[in-house]
C-alpha cells in the first residue's frame, strides 16, 4: 500500500516521482515530472511581475464552502497569479455571504466537468439579495475551471494554467494561448 497526500502543486509533482519509483516506470514519471515542472516555470516568469487577483473559490453554493489556505487548490490559485480572499486554517470552510460582500473578491472560481450546471449555480447566485452588488458579478469576472483543479494529480496543472490565462490575460499571446498539447505539435 502506498498513500500520498499532497497539499500544493509541488508536493503533487513529487508524489507523481514518488509513484512513478513504487510502480517501476521512473523513466515515463521523470518524463512527467520534467514537463509538469517546465510548465510551471513557464508560469512562475510570466507571473512574476503581476499582481495577484483576489479570488473566492466556490466549492459548493448552498451552504457556501471554500478553500482554507492550506490546500491544494489555495496553492494552484497562487500558481495561477490569485490569491484566495478567504485566508483561515480550516480546510473547507463554510462562508457568509456577508462576508464574501466584505471581502469583495475580484474573481469568483468553480470547478466543473459540465459548464452548464455551473452556470446554474452562477445564476441563481446572481438572484440572492446583496450577490448582484458583488464586483466580480458585474464585471463578469466568473472563471469555471476544468475540475482537474479538484484533484492533486498532473491535469490539475491544466486548471492551473487555464486559471491563470484568465486572471491574466495580458501575459498570454495567441501562441500561449494554445494547450499545451497544441504547443507540443507546432
Amino acid at each position: 500500500v502506498y498513500v500520498t497526500d499532497p497539499h500544493s502543486v509541488g508536493e503533487m509533482i513529487l508524489s507523481v516521482e514518488h509513484l512513478g519509483e513504487v510502480l517501476g516506470v521512473e523513466k515515463s514519471a521523470t518524463t512527467l515530472v520534467e514537463d509538469l515542472r517546465t510548465r510551471l516555470g513557464d508560469l512562475d516568469r510570466r507571473l512574476a511581475a503581476t499582481a495577484p487577483r483576489r479570488a473566492l473559490f466556490i466549492v459548493w453554493t448552498d451552504p457556501l464552502i471554500s478553500v482554507g489556505r492550506d490546500t491544494f487548490i489555495a496553492d494552484a490559485l497562487r500558481r495561477a497569479g490569485a490569491r484566495s480572499v478567504v485566508e483561515t486554517a480550516a480546510e473547507w470552510p463554510r462562508i457568509s455571504f456577508e462576508e464574501v460582500i466584505r471581502l469583495q473578491p475580484e474573481f469568483l472560481v468553480f470547478a466543473s466537468a459540465h459548464a452548464a450546471d455551473t452556470q446554474h449555480d452562477i445564476d441563481a447566485l446572481r438572484t440572492r439579495p446583496g450577490w448582484r452588488d458583488l464586483d466580480a458579478l458585474r464585471h463578469g469576472n466568473v472563471v469555471v475551471v476544468s475540475d482537474a483543479i479538484n484533484r492533486p494529480a498532473p491535469r490539475m496543472l491544466d486548471a492551473v494554467e487555464q486559471l491563470a490565462r484568465a486572471f491574466h490575460p495580458e501575459t498570454f499571446n495567441s501562441l500561449t494561448r494554445l494547450s499545451h498539447e497544441q504547443r507540443t505539435h507546432i
